[in-house]
């Protein structure tokens, strides 16, 4: 389990988080969701310690985090960060190989994640000869080679048409249903309905929703309510602003 404990995390010039608290078990994905520049990228940096915080408090299964526990986390970026013209199966050896794995170790890991993602008959291909689908289940393989228990997801299913987005998300499913801890950060809120079972709301560097769904709860009205209402007061008041000068 996470645990994220009052996290504060300013710059120079005053923007950041402010006292960010919440927790991901084992098995839960959990979306955050907020406006470019709301803090969720803050968040996420703060926990893989490439910012230092500020004040809070982080754990990971009730150990405060250190870099050492990272092996235990694997990040999957918005954007393929890959060679081009390196192999699918190439680079996911060599990516577990980096992670710390042994050679053996980690070319058994590589064909055992081809074969689960679909991508035997593409493991000598280069990134460049894939699909876009393809490149994203290449990058979930290298995502997967050191095994982690943390999983986080930046905008995974940008780029991808209708059925491949649709296929993917049940592969983060499958990924759950193994004890994985998930957190997706996501700009398309529609996407997540069904897909999660806890929502995380960040705005202006604050928390403003971090429960978990029922069943019937849709996640673009809980995403309205807890977001246009201080937008909505702030409109008002500027309203009255002008009409009392």
């Amino acid at each position: 389990m996470i645990e994220v404990k009052k996290l504060t995390k300013t710059f120079f010039n005053g923007n950041g988080v402010r006292n960010i608290s919440f927790t991901i078990k084992r098995g839960d994905i959990v979306g955050m969701v907020g406006d470019n520049g709301a803090g969720k990228s803050t968040i996420i940096k703060s926990i893989f310690n490439e910012y230092k915080k500020d004040s809070g408090e982080l754990f990971y299964d009730g150990v405060p985090m250190k870099k050492t526990l990272f092996k235990e986390a694997s990040f999957f970026p918005d954007q393929s960060l890959y060679p081009n013209n390196i192999t699918v199966k190439n680079f996911c050896l060599y990516s577990g190989i980096l992670s710390g794995l042994k050679n053996k170790e980690s070319k058994v890991r590589t064909d055992q994640l081809l074969k689960y993602l679909g991508l035997v008959e593409y493991r000598n291909k280069t990134f460049k000869k894939l699909s876009a689908g393809m490149q994203k289940r290449a990058l979930l393989a290298i995502t997967m080679v050191s095994d982690p228990n943390i999983i986080i997801f930046d905008e995974p299913t940008a780029n991808l048409d209708v059925s491949t987005r649709v296929e993917f998300m049940e592969l983060i499913k499958k990924l759950a249903r193994q004890d994985k801890i998930i957190l997706i950060t996501s700009h398309i809120i529609n996407e997540l309905q069904g897909l999660i079972n806890k929502l995380i709301i960040i705005k202006e560097g604050e928390l403003v929703f971090g429960q978990y769904l029922a069943q019937n709860d849709n996640i673009l009205d809980i995403y309205k309510k807890f977001t246009k209402a201080n937008g909505e007061q702030k409109g008002m008041k500027n309203i009255l602003d002008v009409f009392s000068s």
